[in-house]
């Protein structure tokens, strides 16, 4: 059986599926997912909200820093990473923030997927390969 998207989006959210669960879903075994379907998906996604995996938040003090990729789609064709990375020794401490531009949702789908959850590879115990 295919992987329905909402578990797909779980598990790109950084979400887990224990073994078990997997077989009383009948997702397990499985064959490997196509990397350009995780793009396809993400696409869709930014066509109904603006964000993923999280919304972007201003960072306050004392605030535990999240350091993985976010996606934002600021406009028709404009499209952003953001990340922030914080201090060695503190996850409460700014050490950097930066972003880039896209102008394609598919370029920035796959950067994220690339960049934050190294794909083409092992998602969470599914493989997901380049066809």
């Amino acid at each position: 059986m295919n992987i329905d998207d909402e578990t797909l989006l779980l598990l790109l959210s950084g979400g887990h599926i224990s073994i078990s669960d997997r077989k009383e879903l009948g997702i397990w075994p499985h064959p490997p997912i196509l990397f350009n379907d995780l793009v396809s998906l993400l696409v869709r996604i930014l066509e109904k909200q603006d964000y993923f995996p999280r919304q972007w938040e201003k960072y306050a003090e004392g605030d535990v820093i999240y350091e993985g990729l976010i996606i934002l789609k600021e406009g028709e064709n404009t499209y952003k990473i953001r990340c922030r990375r914080h201090h060695p020794t503190n996850p409460m401490i700014l050490a950097e923030e930066s972003e880039i531009n896209f102008d394609d949702p598919k370029d920035a789908c796959d950067y994220y997927l690339r960049h934050d959850l190294f794909l083409p590879g092992n998602l969470d115990g599914w493989v997901v390969i380049e066809q």
